[in-house]
């Protein structure tokens, strides 16, 4: 993985090239670029999926800070709060459902 967060787009760009290097090392039977290639590729995928989790982990935890606000706005009369709180629940829920897909 790239840096200490997770990317999609770094993840995408490390399985495609590596792809392309395990490919072209099978092709001209340069087993050393292949054997790099593929180790690439799985890092590419790897953080592909860390950065996917990291994305539903940061959506659940937009979900129950909402919730909480908007629970407790609502239980002190508070209609700002309960609104933020709202927001911030919805907010959590398509961001987790943008990384579900």
């Amino acid at each position: 993985m790239s840096g200490s967060d997770p990317s999609s787009a770094s993840g995408f760009g490390h399985k495609v090239i590596g792809a392309i290097k395990e490919t072209t090392g099978h092709l001209f039977g340069a087993s050393g670029m292949e054997n790099r290639g593929a180790a690439q590729r799985t890092q590419g995928e790897a953080e592909m999926a860390a950065a996917q989790r990291q994305g539903q982990v940061q959506g659940r935890q937009e979900q129950l800070q909402g919730t909480y606000h908007e629970t407790k706005g609502a239980a002190l009369g508070r209609t700002g709060e309960e609104l933020s709180g709202k927001a911030e629940r919805t907010k959590g829920n398509i961001r987790e459902a943008a990384h579900n897909a």
